[in-house]
Protein backbone atom coordinates (compact mmCIF):
# COMPACT_ATOMS: atom_id res chain seq x y z
CA UNK A 1 0.00 0.00 0.00
CA UNK A 2 2.91 2.27 0.94
CA UNK A 3 4.80 1.29 -1.89
CA UNK A 4 1.25 2.52 -4.37
CA UNK A 5 0.71 5.34 -2.83
CA UNK A 6 4.51 6.71 -2.71
CA UNK A 7 5.39 5.58 -6.87
CA UNK A 8 1.54 7.60 -7.67
CA UNK A 9 2.69 10.45 -5.59
CA UNK A 10 6.29 10.59 -7.44
CA UNK A 11 4.66 9.86 -10.52
CA UNK A 12 1.54 12.23 -10.61
CA UNK A 13 3.10 14.83 -12.89
CA UNK A 14 4.51 11.27 -15.29
CA UNK A 15 4.24 12.64 -19.03
CA UNK A 16 1.24 10.81 -21.17
CA UNK A 17 3.97 9.88 -23.33
CA UNK A 18 5.82 7.98 -20.66
CA UNK A 19 2.46 7.14 -19.42
CA UNK A 20 2.31 5.43 -23.41
CA UNK A 21 5.60 3.74 -23.07
CA UNK A 22 4.48 2.12 -19.74
CA UNK A 23 1.60 0.52 -20.60
CA UNK A 24 2.74 -0.93 -24.11
CA UNK A 25 5.61 -2.34 -21.94
CA UNK A 26 3.62 -3.45 -19.15
CA UNK A 27 0.65 -5.51 -22.34
CA UNK A 28 3.75 -6.96 -23.56
CA UNK A 29 5.44 -8.17 -20.03
CA UNK A 30 1.73 -9.18 -18.20
CA UNK A 31 0.82 -11.85 -20.12
CA UNK A 32 4.50 -13.47 -20.34
CA UNK A 33 4.24 -14.37 -16.70
CA UNK A 34 0.94 -14.91 -17.26
CA UNK A 35 1.95 -17.49 -19.40
CA UNK A 36 5.00 -18.13 -16.95
CA UNK A 37 2.96 -18.63 -13.79
CA UNK A 38 0.26 -20.92 -15.95
CA UNK A 39 2.81 -23.30 -16.96
CA UNK A 40 5.10 -23.27 -13.61
CA UNK A 41 1.88 -23.46 -11.56
CA UNK A 42 0.88 -27.09 -13.99
CA UNK A 43 3.82 -28.24 -13.51
CA UNK A 44 3.77 -27.70 -9.59
CA UNK A 45 0.01 -29.60 -9.64
CA UNK A 46 0.76 -32.09 -11.90
CA UNK A 47 4.10 -33.45 -9.90
CA UNK A 48 1.81 -33.57 -7.02
CA UNK A 49 -0.36 -35.80 -8.64
CA UNK A 50 -3.45 -33.51 -8.61
CA UNK A 51 -3.54 -32.44 -12.64
CA UNK A 52 -4.18 -29.41 -14.72
CA UNK A 53 -5.87 -27.25 -12.25
CA UNK A 54 -7.93 -25.40 -14.86
CA UNK A 55 -10.12 -23.69 -12.00
CA UNK A 56 -7.25 -21.88 -10.07
CA UNK A 57 -4.78 -21.13 -13.20
CA UNK A 58 -6.92 -20.17 -16.79
CA UNK A 59 -7.02 -15.99 -17.15
CA UNK A 60 -10.88 -16.17 -16.60
CA UNK A 61 -11.15 -14.02 -13.86
CA UNK A 62 -12.66 -10.73 -13.44
CA UNK A 63 -9.02 -9.28 -12.54
CA UNK A 64 -7.60 -11.43 -15.49
CA UNK A 65 -9.60 -8.32 -17.58
CA UNK A 66 -5.84 -6.70 -17.00
CA UNK A 67 -3.94 -8.99 -19.38
CA UNK A 68 -6.65 -8.57 -21.60
CA UNK A 69 -7.62 -5.04 -21.76
CA UNK A 70 -3.79 -3.85 -21.31
CA UNK A 71 -3.29 -4.52 -25.07
CA UNK A 72 -6.30 -2.54 -25.85
CA UNK A 73 -5.15 0.56 -24.26
CA UNK A 74 -2.02 0.70 -24.99
CA UNK A 75 -2.14 -0.07 -28.76
CA UNK A 76 -5.62 0.72 -29.50
CA UNK A 77 -7.40 4.19 -30.77
CA UNK A 78 -10.77 6.22 -30.06
CA UNK A 79 -13.67 4.47 -28.40
CA UNK A 80 -11.74 0.86 -27.54
CA UNK A 81 -8.96 2.42 -26.35
CA UNK A 82 -11.00 5.01 -23.86
CA UNK A 83 -13.13 1.80 -23.00
CA UNK A 84 -10.07 -0.09 -22.40
CA UNK A 85 -8.65 2.91 -20.09
CA UNK A 86 -12.40 3.69 -18.59
CA UNK A 87 -11.83 -0.03 -17.27
CA UNK A 88 -8.04 0.16 -15.73
CA UNK A 89 -9.06 3.50 -13.85
CA UNK A 90 -12.53 1.83 -12.63
CA UNK A 91 -13.18 -1.53 -12.31
CA UNK A 92 -9.72 -2.06 -12.58
CA UNK A 93 -8.40 -0.60 -9.59
CA UNK A 94 -11.59 -1.43 -7.43
CA UNK A 95 -11.07 -5.41 -8.29
CA UNK A 96 -7.08 -5.33 -7.82
CA UNK A 97 -7.45 -3.41 -4.57
CA UNK A 98 -9.92 -5.88 -3.05
CA UNK A 99 -7.66 -9.40 -4.49
CA UNK A 100 -4.68 -7.38 -3.08
CA UNK A 101 -6.38 -7.47 -0.03
CA UNK A 102 -7.97 -10.85 -0.03
CA UNK A 103 -6.00 -12.67 -2.01
CA UNK A 104 -7.72 -15.24 -3.85
CA UNK A 105 -5.07 -17.60 -4.84
CA UNK A 106 -4.71 -18.39 -1.05
CA UNK A 107 -7.28 -21.38 -1.33
CA UNK A 108 -5.15 -22.76 -3.57
CA UNK A 109 -2.13 -22.28 -3.23
CA UNK A 110 0.60 -21.70 -0.10
CA UNK A 111 1.70 -18.36 0.33
CA UNK A 112 5.34 -18.82 -0.37
CA UNK A 113 4.34 -19.99 -4.43
CA UNK A 114 5.27 -18.77 -7.03
CA UNK A 115 1.76 -18.06 -7.83
CA UNK A 116 0.77 -16.31 -4.79
CA UNK A 117 3.83 -14.06 -5.36
CA UNK A 118 2.55 -13.47 -9.02
CA UNK A 119 -0.80 -12.68 -8.41
CA UNK A 120 0.42 -10.44 -5.67
CA UNK A 121 3.03 -8.66 -8.30
CA UNK A 122 0.10 -8.66 -10.69
CA UNK A 123 -2.96 -6.99 -8.60
CA UNK A 124 -0.28 -4.61 -7.19
CA UNK A 125 0.34 -3.50 -11.24
CA UNK A 126 -3.35 -2.94 -11.52
CA UNK A 127 -3.99 -0.98 -9.21
CA UNK A 128 -0.49 1.38 -10.03
CA UNK A 129 -1.80 1.45 -13.63
CA UNK A 130 -5.35 2.59 -12.96
CA UNK A 131 -4.09 5.18 -10.18
CA UNK A 132 -1.17 5.94 -12.78
CA UNK A 133 -4.00 6.58 -15.72
CA UNK A 134 -6.52 8.61 -13.09
CA UNK A 135 -3.89 10.52 -10.74
CA UNK A 136 -1.58 11.75 -13.81
CA UNK A 137 -4.60 12.74 -15.95
CA UNK A 138 -3.50 10.58 -18.62
CA UNK A 139 -7.50 10.06 -19.01
CA UNK A 140 -9.60 12.62 -18.11
CA UNK A 141 -12.90 10.71 -16.52
CA UNK A 142 -16.37 12.24 -16.65
CA UNK A 143 -19.13 10.12 -14.75
CA UNK A 144 -20.24 8.55 -17.90
CA UNK A 145 -16.86 7.17 -18.47
CA UNK A 146 -17.36 4.90 -15.74
CA UNK A 147 -19.95 3.21 -17.65
CA UNK A 148 -17.46 3.08 -20.26
CA UNK A 149 -15.55 0.65 -18.22
CA UNK A 150 -18.12 -1.91 -17.61
CA UNK A 151 -18.43 -2.72 -21.44
CA UNK A 152 -15.63 -4.96 -21.51
CA UNK A 153 -16.35 -6.40 -18.30
CA UNK A 154 -20.13 -7.02 -20.02
CA UNK A 155 -18.29 -8.42 -23.04
CA UNK A 156 -16.15 -10.63 -21.08
CA UNK A 157 -18.63 -12.03 -18.73
CA UNK A 158 -20.49 -12.94 -22.21
CA UNK A 159 -17.91 -15.94 -22.60
CA UNK A 160 -16.80 -16.45 -18.90
CA UNK A 161 -20.26 -16.80 -17.24
CA UNK A 162 -21.53 -19.61 -19.58
CA UNK A 163 -18.17 -21.48 -19.20
CA UNK A 164 -19.09 -21.08 -15.38
CA UNK A 165 -22.57 -23.29 -15.11
CA UNK A 166 -20.92 -25.28 -18.09
CA UNK A 167 -17.51 -26.50 -16.17
CA UNK A 168 -19.61 -26.06 -12.53
CA UNK A 169 -16.51 -23.92 -11.70
CA UNK A 170 -16.99 -20.35 -10.31
CA UNK A 171 -14.70 -17.35 -12.51
CA UNK A 172 -17.26 -14.63 -11.66
CA UNK A 173 -19.25 -15.50 -10.13
CA UNK A 174 -17.92 -15.24 -6.78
Amino acid sequence: TLAIIAIVVVSRNMKPQSLDKYLKVLSIVVPILEVIKIVWESYYDITLGHGFNYVGLLPLYTCSMFIYVLPLAAWCKGKVKDCALAWLGTIGIFAGMTNFYYTQILFTYPFFTYATFMSLNFHFLMVLTGLLIVVSGYKKFKWRDIFKGWLPLFLFSLLVIPLDYALGVDYMLY
